[in-house]
């Protein structure tokens, strides 16, 4: 009986061995977290505070302290400048046609070349007509002039 008495002593030693370490080790993991979580809550309050400054900053200087201009006695140029493309479309220069769905580069050319500058010019004209002048049926030049007449 000695024998089963020894050994009983040491798996109960053991169990409380084991018990008494698990114990040490819950307790040195829930401390670490706890040190890591206030950790970053300073860390956070201090970037909030950082924040708050830089808002603060911003909020008091301008931008425009960081933005030299020179002044400027040059002219704009032409894709600046409003009033010269008014006066390129008064001067008579061609508009677009292509902007038309249904008219490509060809049939803008040939467009031009018989005197259809603008799309004002080009929904003055007839189905028919634009059909003869374009070498197209007549449904397709109503087609044409119905888009025409949309812009």
């Amino acid at each position: 009986m000695k024998k089963l008495k020894g050994l009983s002593t040491f798996f109960f030693g053991l169990l409380f061995g084991t018990l008494v370490g698990l114990l040490v080790w819950y307790w040195y993991k829930s401390t670490s977290a706890e040190n890591g979580a206030l950790e970053l809550l300073d860390r956070m309050a201090a970037t909030d505070v950082r924040l708050r400054d830089l808002k603060h900053k911003l909020a008091s200087e301008s931008v425009e302290s960081y933005i030299t201009l020179e002044p400027q006695d040059e002219q704009l140029p032409p894709f600046l400048d409003k009033n010269r493309t008014k006066s390129a479309h008064v001067a008579g220069a061609p508009e677009d046609l292509q902007r038309v769905k249904g008219i490509g580069p060809i049939f803008a050319a040939k467009l031009l070349d018989v005197g259809i500058r603008s799309t004002a010019a080009l929904t003055a004209v007839s189905p028919a007509d634009l059909a003869k002048q374009l070498n197209i049926s007549a449904g397709r030049a109503a087609n044409i002039l119905a888009e025409a007449r949309k812009l």
